[in-house]
Formats: structure tokens, sequence, C-alpha cells
């Protein structure tokens, strides 16, 4: 499969382990070049992100109603293969869980779950959402088939009200909107069942956002719990925090992480 993948890398290589970012749904490895790439290459970093096949300019596009979360961490498996040194992982929502699998059956230096999805699946999460906010909820039950009809007024606001806090201009969550893409329904479906909170021996860092819509804090917390870890949330931040207003304090808190030498959390066992 040949697949995207957008580097940034540093003048100086002052860091040892590169990264390598996951992007969610219905975006691609641009999500990360916005901002976060080349902040951490200005870091020292060999910063990645990986376009998964359907997406941005990776192949598979014309079977991406046929690709699944597997299909999804086999892209990963074999990026993550082809690169000189095992990464670091940062995984953004539908990301966080091809990572959360990923590290199943694979360890690396380090990973990071931004409003990643959480091992028990998106069912239970949904239902509670809906009983908080029906309309929103439905609105975003039916986003693969809103995004067909393009720049609509449902459709812009709903994703804008899902995706972005008060503090992002319209125009700047327009433009990033503007640039998102058909999602595979099998995908989606994956990600609302359940997987094994396995973990070989990876540390992890789990960050989630105050203001998001489909991972809260709530469920954030229930993944750290999972993975007998703590989470950290993010005040006054949305889902797509890697543009968010304060996307800088989540990279500052990486490298922080990475930089304290990323203690392990205490893995989960195999069932």
């Amino acid at each position: 499969m040949d697949l995207e993948i957008i580097s940034r890398l540093p003048e100086k290589n002052t860091q040892p382990i590169p990264l390598l970012f996951v992007h969610g749904a219905f975006c691609g490895a641009w999500v990360w070049d916005e901002h976060v790439l080349p902040y951490f290459a200005e870091k020292g970093f060999a910063a990645h992100a990986v376009s998964l096949r359907g997406h941005g300019k990776s192949e598979g596009h014309a079977l991406l109603p046929l690709t699944g979360v597997a299909d999804y961490v086999e892209d990963l498996t074999e990026t993550v293969q082809a690169m000189d040194k095992p990464p670091i992982l940062i995984g953004h929502s539908m990301g966080g869980v091809v990572v959360q699998r990923y590290l199943q059956d694979h360890t690396v230096p380090g990973a990071v779950l931004l409003g990643a999805g959480p091992p028990y699946g998106m069912i239970a999460s949904a239902a509670v959402t809906f009983v908080q906010n029906p309309v929103l909820s439905t609105q975003v039950s039916l986003m693969p088939v809103l995004q067909l009809f393009g720049d609509n007024p449902v459709f812009m606001d709903m994703s804008r009200r899902t995706l972005f806090s008060d503090r992002v201009p319209e125009d700047e969550a327009r433009r990033f909107l503007h640039r998102t893409q058909m999602e595979s329904m099998r995908a989606i479906f994956d990600l609302s069942l359940p997987h094994l909170p396995r973990n070989k021996g990876t540390p992890l860092l789990i960050l989630g956002a105050e203001k998001d819509y489909f991972v809260t804090p709530y469920m954030v917390h229930a993944t750290a719990k999972a993975y007998k870890t703590e989470a950290e949330i993010f005040p006054h931040m949305g889902h797509a925090m890697m543009v968010e207003a304060g996307w800088e304090m989540v990279a500052e808190r990486i490298i922080k992480w990475i930089n304290g030498g990323m203690p392990a959390n205490l893995s989960v066992p195999p069932a």
C-alpha cells in the first residue's frame, strides 16, 4: 500500500526518538501539518504523519467503503516497520484507537492518545450524548450522509459545534472543514465495538479536552483507567486538539512528558 507520509525534519536533530502522528476520521496527515509537525521539528524532533489508506494522498480511496480499523492498523504497522527507528506514536480520535489496537501486539518507546476512542467502544457514549443533546446527536449520526452535500448549513454548523470550542474563529473552522473528506462507514462501525485494552509495556500519555463532544472527559478518564494510568484534561478545548485554540499547550505537555522519561503505566495483561 502506497501511503502518504508528511515529514518535517529539524535543522539539527537533537532528539533521538522520531514521532509518528496518526490522524482521526475524515482527515489525513495534513491535519498535523497545520501547526504540530513544524512545531516539533523546531524542537529538534523528526516529525512524521501518515495518511491511512483512502485518506489524503494515500492509495485506497476507491476501496474506502470496505476499509475497517484493522486495515488502518495494518497501515500503521507497515509505516512503523519502514522507519529507521521505532517512533513515539501520537494518535487522535480514531487514530488513537488505531494506536491502541497496534499496541496490543507491539511495543514502541511511547504513545500519546489525544481524545482517543475508548476501549469499550462508542455505543455507550453515544447513548449518553444523545440524552444530553438529542438534536445534535442525530446530526452527528448523519455526518457521512450530510457530507455528501458538501458545504451545507447543517453539516457546517454541526461540525463546527462538535469539533471546536467557541474560541476558534469561524473562518479557521470553516477552512479546516473544507479539507475534510468522506470516512469509511465500516471503520465508523468498528469504532463502536469494544477492544481489549492490552498494552505490552509501552508508556502511555492520555490527554483529553474539556469541551470535546465526541470523546468526553469521562470517556478519556475511563480509557486511562482501563490502562491503569491517569488522564489529563485540557480546559476550554474542543475535539480537534491539534488545531484548537491553545494547541501549543498540548504540544508542550507531550514534550515535557518525553523529556521527563515517559514514565511507564501499569500495563493490562492479556485476557
